[in-house]
């Protein structure tokens, strides 16, 4: 649980080191390789125009952007806590809902909105 607070920060931080860089640097592996974006690409310029307040950019770039900022403000310190007070509430959490993810009513839904922001992605590129 360490780790994935330590690869929180580590994410934010380079998230904010590259888009101080250029907006059109990318670290993703799937463009760097193909050309094309993955469902991801585009999330951490999201989050970085949340955090300056801008929303409608943040949502041009990349929609899950929202979804990592309220996972990064909830996660973080939950795992903080648990490694603090060396308790696994977070871990036990985790097993619940990853038991949830594998319902077909959950999963597919889901598996749905990744492949719509995949191509909305892929629109924006052309």
């Amino acid at each position: 649980m360490l780790l994935l607070a330590i690869g929180s920060i580590s994410w934010i931080g380079l998230m904010l080191w590259q888009h101080n860089l250029s907006k059109e640097i990318t670290l993703c592996p799937i463009k760097l390789t193909t050309g094309y974006p993955c469902p991801a690409c585009g999330t951490s310029r999201s989050v970085f125009e949340i955090i300056n307040g801008h929303f409608y950019d943040a949502l041009y770039y990349n929609p899950l952007g929202y979804l990592a900022i309220v996972l990064s403000i909830v996660i973080l310190p939950w795992v903080i806590y648990d490694v603090w007070y060396k308790k696994s509430s977070f871990y036990n959490f985790y097993i619940r809902i990853e038991a949830h993810l594998k319902k077909k009513v959950i999963y597919i839904p889901l598996i749905l909105l990744i492949l719509t922001n995949w191509i909305w992605n892929l629109l924006k590129q052309m």
